[in-house]
């Protein structure tokens, strides 16, 4: 709704200069913001984050009303302030949740999803803007009711926030939970912070973090100065399309494929990234060179012949642009599935993206040459291409075996798949490099969990017999059948039997408290750990 408000020209407030100055303090803001974001989402955790974050987008709205109504121009730049930081608070939030709640196999397909739906307020908002443009030839002052829908709208948006879950309450497709612990705690965030600062991936990626919004000042120049306001209207109706056919695309055909490795699929998506922003930026040249700043020429309008190509390089700008960001989500989310690693690189990178928004409409403002501003544009996309690359040669084809991930069993109820696959999982873990060096110091020993459990070190030879001894009987906590409660009651008694008696046998106690309680309808989790 931001973007769909922006798009009606500055703000709808036909003010470009308040707007303007708005802005440039609300980015200021967001950069400063976005190195601390990443450590108070952790600490506060992604519902409460989220809020925090989504009613700054509610002020700002309520503030360009309020401008409209009464010309309060103090609170506008206020609102802006305000806003930058809690963005900051939001995206940090927002980049953690879409880059390690998915699946590894999924996570091109989530921010496909989400930028399309992101795109889509822009697509909105530019549509309204075209309609008025259309009919009354000029964009004018936005109406009251207009806010008011918007506001609306946001304040829906805001509420929904709490209907999101902890990482620690979520489980994946595969049975893998995104994080044990529900909040972080300031000492952790403060050493977490200084280790992202200095971690060399995160340096390699800076550049693209920089450029991933520093075109869109000279981008939005030129459109403002080289067509007529219907046209504007319809090129921005253009960008937000590219974006969402853009943003769907790479991540569904390209960065999900299912028939390729995942570094393979980096490298393919970096290759489409490097052969748009050549053939696009080039033809974007073809076009800046035929005007400037001070001489534009003609005006271009959308029903000349000669607008049809430029119209396209608009929805081309916006739909490498969106390949281009999800890029670098995809990049940050294969390096690790840890969501509160990934709300702090989120964090970083917004920062940086917002200090480079902010230089440039800091050039623009000072009226740069467009060919400059275009050049700038162009080689800060084309230095960050093969650092990036440097990154995606890290990317191993799977995290989880360097991870300490946490296995829920989502079969169907019943169903001995289940068992099999954390036997599978368990017996991977334990045969990996990294986990087989750590063994050489210490072996590991079973923590307990709600509803799972997970291998931590301590003193224990026999970590993966007992991890199947004691996750087999928790398959009862997705078994609707007492038969199969019967089933996994045998199976401990049996293993107590015949393999490490004193770990089994608690085991083999447990299953059969599960046992009795489960057909009573009783909180077997509460009852079995009460014991335990």
């Amino acid at each position: 709704m931001f973007s769909a408000v922006s798009n009606l020209g500055a703000g709808g407030t036909q003010d470009v200069a308040l707007s303007d100055t708005s802005n440039g303090v609300l980015y200021g803001c967001f950069a400063i913001m976005g190195l601390f974001s990443g450590g108070v989402n952790n600490l506060l955790g992604p519902r409460l984050t989220l809020f925090i974050g989504s009613l700054g987008y509610a002020l700002y709205v309520g503030s360009l009303w309020c401008y409209q109504v009464q010309g309060t121009r103090w609170f506008l730049i206020f609102a802006g302030a305000l806003l930058g930081i809690s963005a900051a608070l939001f995206w940090s939030a927002q980049g953690s949740i879409m880059m390690s709640y998915p699946m590894e196999k999924d996570k091109g397909k989530a921010f496909g999803i989400f930028w399309a739906m992101f795109q889509a307020g822009s697509f909105i908002g530019s549509v309204i803007a075209l309609g008025i443009n259309i009919n009354s030839g000029s964009l004018g002052a936005v109406t009251t009711s207009t806010y008011i829908a918007f506001v609306i709208i946001i304040i829906v948006g805001i509420a929904s926030t709490w209907l999101l879950l902890p990482p620690n309450r979520v489980v994946r497709g595969d049975g893998t939970v995104p994080k044990i612990e529900a909040a972080s705690d300031p000492k952790t965030e403060i050493r977490a912070l200084y280790q992202t600062l200095k971690d060399w991936r995160m340096l390699a990626l800076t550049p693209m973090f920089f450029a991933s919004n520093y075109f869109y000042a000279y981008q939005g120049a030129v459109n403002a100065g080289k067509f007529t306001a219907p046209t504007r209207a319809l090129n921005a109706v253009l960008e937000g399309a590219g974006a969402i056919v853009g943003a769907l695309l790479i991540g569904f055909f390209v960065l999900d494929n299912p028939k390729l490795k995942r570094r393979t699929r980096g490298w393919l998506g970096l290759g489409v990234v490097t052969a748009l922003t050549i053939v696009v930026w080039s033809c974007g040249l073809a076009f800046q060179v035929t005007f400037s700043r001070e001489n534009k020429g003609h005006i271009l309008h959308y029903k000349e012949k000669a607008y049809h190509a430029k119209g396209t390089l608009f929805f081309f700008y916006f739909f490498s642009d969106a390949i281009y960001q999800a890029m670098v989500y995809w990049i940050m989310g294969a390096l690790t599935n840890d969501p509160f690693t990934l709300a702090r690189f989120t964090g970083l990178y917004k920062a940086v993206q917002s200090a480079g928004a902010a230089g440039s409409f800091g050039m623009d403002a000072v009226a740069t040459p467009y060919l400059n501003e275009h050049l700038a544009s162009w080689l800060l996309i084309i230095v960050s291409l093969p650092l990036a690359g440097v990154v995606i040669r890290t990317i191993k084809d799977t995290s989880y075996v360097d991870e300490q991930v946490r296995l829920h069993l989502l079969c169907a109820p019943g169903s001995v798949s289940s068992s099999l696959f954390l036997f599978f999982r368990l017996s991977m873990l334990k045969t990996s490099r990294l986990i087989k060096r750590r063994r050489r110091s210490q072996n590991y020993q079973l923590r307990r969990t709600t509803l799972a459990r997970r291998v931590v070190r301590t003193p224990n030879r026999r970590s993966l017999l007992d991890s199947v001894l004691c996750l087999m009987p928790l398959s009862t906590y997705s078994s609707l059948s007492s038969f199969y409660s019967l089933v996994c009651f045998l199976w401990s008694f049996f293993c107590s039997v015949l393999f490490d008696m004193p770990i089994s046998v608690l085991v083999f106690v447990k299953s059969l408290i599960l046992t009795i309680l489960k057909p009573k309808g009783w909180d077997i989790n509460i009852g079995a750990d009460l014991v335990f």
